[in-house]
């Protein structure tokens, strides 16, 4: 269903606009045949070649409204809405959720966050439902929301120690470099292992230290236990098809927990030296499937390495990436042009971010969430000029940026 109010003094050209509507329908053989609903005239047709559900349907309503359908019985729900009190705008909790929102805004957007899930199916109005204030910029377009799951999914600061302060998210992010396709950062790693597959998305996307893999569901829930500590996760490019860097507040316990975790699962735990620095690396044995494998037919699985850096601890998914976050405090994220621009539009440098450089990120989104592939499709006139998008928690507040790049 598409209403567009007639600005004033416009009926004519709207009765215009339709008029040459159905007469280029008639031409392409779908002529327009009217019905009256609740005493509005209605037109429709079947448009040739299409399924039997897909219509054409129009209507002027008075002097006020213009409204498009793909189905009559759409429009006829819509206009008999709009003579009750079951409508959107009589909605109580549709109401306090737009007038929590920013009231400076060039629109509004009102969505059930089912439909961002996999495999999931729009329900009835419930706390699923979210509202989106939706500004603009000279460099791109801001999403403002309220709290969108009743939780965190990347940390809640509300929890913190008054003396947690931004300069410990800063050491964290010093470990994830400038070429990050996809940083998250917060300050309870819990909320984020909790919160991957509740968002409808696989566990086969995270590092294989995070749960990516069956025999690290072990090592997984003692990540979910690591509460209260600042951490980054950054996604990069390199040989493999994704590799990861998780940079963490160091809590010895935990890690010799971690260790006895993977030697449970099967893995060895082995000392690696990189330069002058030792790491520890998880490995084990398995047979080769390539055509080309060693002598023994034996190749190794490395489910992740970890180092310490002063009282960080950081994990990598290859020993490539460990060189690579090593490296990065000398090109880090923060110091990334297009990372300072996606966070400018925040007033202050929250600790619960997230960042994506979209050109990259995209093909995997659509593959994980496919209602993006589906916004992407409808806008994409729009969607291919944008370059970053970074989102920021701020208590039960949500804020999003979306950057746009190769404007001119």
């Amino acid at each position: 269903l598409l209403v567009f109010e007639i600005a004033p003094d416009a009926q004519l050209q709207a009765q215009s606009f339709l008029q040459l509507f159905w007469q280029q329908q008639a031409f392409l053989g779908n002529p327009g045949q009217a019905t009256n609903i609740s005493g509005v005239r209605v037109l429709s047709s079947q448009r040739s070649g299409q399924p039997s559900n897909i219509t054409n349907v129009s209507a002027l309503v008075g002097e006020q409204f213009v409204v498009f359908a793909n189905d009559i019985r759409a429009l006829r729900h819509g206009l008999q809405s709009a003579q009750t009190a079951q409508n959107l705008a009589q909605n109580i909790a549709y109401r306090a959720r737009v007038a929590a929102l920013p009231a400076r805004r060039i629109g509004l957007a009102y969505l059930d966050t089912q439909l961002l899930s996999r495999g999931e199916k729009p329900g009835a109005l419930s706390s699923n439902f979210i509202a989106l204030s939706i500004g603009l910029t000279k460099d791109g377009i801001t999403l403002d929301a309220g709290n969108l799951t009743g939780t965190s999914t990347v940390g809640d600061s509300s929890s913190l120690p008054n003396e947690q302060t931004n300069e410990q998210t800063l050491d964290v992010l010093m470990y994830s470099p400038a070429t990050a396709e996809l940083a998250v950062t917060g300050r309870d790693l819990s909320q984020f292992v909790g919160s991957w597959e509740k968002a409808g998305l696989s566990r086969e996307l995270l590092p294989p230290f995070l749960g990516g893999v069956d025999s690290a569901t072990q090592l997984s829930s003692i990540f979910s236990g690591w509460t209260q500590s600042q951490y980054a996760l950054a996604k990069i490019s390199g040989g493999r098809a994704s590799d990861w860097i998780l940079s963490v507040a160091r809590e010895a316990t935990r890690l010799d927990e971690l260790n006895q975790a993977a030697t449970k699962a099967g893995y060895s735990v082995v000392p690696v030296s990189i330069g002058e620095t030792e790491a520890v690396a998880w490995t084990r044995f398995k047979a080769s499937t390539r055509r080309r494998s060693s002598a023994s037919g034996l190749e190794t699985e490395l489910l992740g390495l970890h180092l310490q850096q002063g009282d960080i601890e950081i994990f990598t998914s290859s020993l490539a990436a460990m060189e690579t976050a090593l490296a990065a405090p000398r090109r880090s994220l923060l110091d990334a042009p297009q990372f300072v621009q996606a966070m400018a539009p925040f007033e202050a440098a929250d600790d619960a971010v997230v960042y994506a450089d979209w050109v990259a990120i995209a093909p995997a989104a659509v593959n994980a969430v496919p209602a993006i592939g589906t916004i992407q499709s409808v806008a994409a006139p729009l969607m291919r000029h944008v370059g970053s998008v970074a989102a920021a928690l701020e208590g039960e507040s949500v804020h999003v940026f979306i950057q746009f790049a190769d404007l001119d």
